[in-house]
């Protein structure tokens, strides 16, 4: 192995080309196991110590990714309010039973959430179009992240980067009669979800 690759230092971005170049004398020792799980998007691969038995990892894995009894914290749930109450009551029905459902209801929170912030902040023509519709999610996003509040935008940019995944997962659902989502595919947006509801639901 070469000193470039071992002198990476704690705490910096590893390249997954250089963690790869790593491993692969440990695995060939059998010091290193690896895992792959998933497929597409979802396709994740896991280092482990060699001497783990693959029945414990498997185990351990399964932890990891197991689905929150609850999509959010009673926190987050009360910040939320009242305003939301059919929404996470349908939430609360179809979570972790159809991941279709799911998509739908956290695209369509989401897109409520950014309606109702830039009302409570009188900025709602900015969210109409030249038919006096709302535009679309995308551009509420983009919008979002532009209007500032207390010197803050509602949503920030990175938040923003992180959060298409769940536009793209509920657009699927409600638009795309060839695909359907699954719980799986939702599991990883999760954290995203929850700190976009966060930053919205503090400024609306």
């Amino acid at each position: 192995m070469s000193n470039a690759l071992l002198n990476e230092g704690a705490g910096k971005h590893l390249k997954l080309t250089n963690l790869s170049a790593l491993m692969q004398p440990l695995i060939k020792e059998d010091i290193v196991k690896v895992k792959v799980t998933g497929k597409g998007r979802n396709r994740r691969k896991y280092w482990y110590p060699g001497w783990l038995s693959k029945k414990h990892i498997e185990s351990r894995l399964a932890d990891a990714n197991a689905l929150p009894q609850k999509p959010f914290s009673a926190k987050l749930t009360k910040a939320l309010g009242k305003g939301f109450k059919t929404e996470l009551q349908d939430l609360k029905l179809n979570y972790g039973q159809s991941g279709t459902c799911t998509a739908f209801l956290l695209r369509k929170t989401l897109e409520k959430l950014i309606i109702l912030a830039f009302a409570r902040n009188k900025s709602s023509h900015q969210l109409l179009d030249n038919n006096g519709d709302y535009v679309g999610l995308a551009k509420l996003l983009a919008l979002a992240t532009q209007l500032k509040v207390g010197g803050r935008p509602l949503l920030i940019p990175k938040t923003k980067n992180k959060i298409e995944g769940i536009k793209f997962l509920g657009d699927t659902s409600a638009h795309n009669p060839n695909a359907n989502v699954e719980m799986e595919e939702i599991i990883p947006q999760r954290p995203y979800i929850i700190i976009a509801y966060s930053e919205l639901s503090r400024r609306s």
